[in-house]
């Protein structure tokens, strides 16, 4: 079922809601409450969720590009395989369980969003900006930070085994407690307070 640029204002939508497979591109959801919702392989790209209730919402495969998570709750939220690449999460609350398994984030703004304890395994987050990121316990094993921007984010006890952080911008970060074995990790100029 397709419905781009809808105008589906939040009293339409209730929590628990199957939305599965459908074409929300660029539709007005903001304020919605799509609470412990199913939106796996929805067509979100472009939509507006401004303040909208995703947690325990199911959005394994959406499509989330250009998105912006501005004041939306993600806690529990589970999104493996979703695609945000050129998404905007700053502000948005990802946390502790939200599953971010093998998503594609490409390019998506991440600075300083509190991604503490969040499942991010083989996520593409191939030029993303997560300077000043809140990592502490993330799980980023086997992940593509390919030309990332990690500065002054806290990777305090990560996981970035098996990552690949080819290119990637690691100033004032402290790498002490960080697990990167396997990573690879070229001469980045890795600098700060490690």
């Amino acid at each position: 079922m397709e419905i781009p640029h809808a105008d589906i204002s939040a009293h339409d939508i209730q929590a628990k809601t199957d939305l599965s497979g459908m074409d929300l591109s660029e539709a007005d959801l903001q304020w919605a409450d799509l609470w412990d919702s199913d939106l796996s392989e929805v067509d979100l790209s472009e939509a507006d969720l401004t303040g909208a209730k995703l947690q325990r919402g199911d959005l394994s495969g959406a499509n989330l590009s250009g998105v912006d998570f501005s004041e939306i709750n993600l806690v529990c939220a589970e999104m493996p395989d979703s695609v945000l690449a050129d998404a905007y999460l700053t502000g948005s609350i990802p946390k502790r369980s939200a599953d971010f398994s093998g998503a594609n984030l490409r390019n998506a703004d991440l600075s300083g969003v509190n991604f503490a304890g969040v499942n991010l395994p083989e996520a593409d987050l191939t030029g993303a900006d997560l300077s000043g990121a809140n990592l502490f316990r993330a799980d980023l094993s086997g992940a593509d930070l390919t030309e990332a921007n990690l500065s002054g984010a806290d990777l305090d006890q990560a996981s970035l085994r098996n990552a690949n952080l080819d290119g990637a911008t690691l100033r004032d970060i402290d790498l002490d407690d960080v697990d990167l074995s396997n990573a690879n990790i070229p001469d980045t100029g890795v600098s700060g307070s490690g």
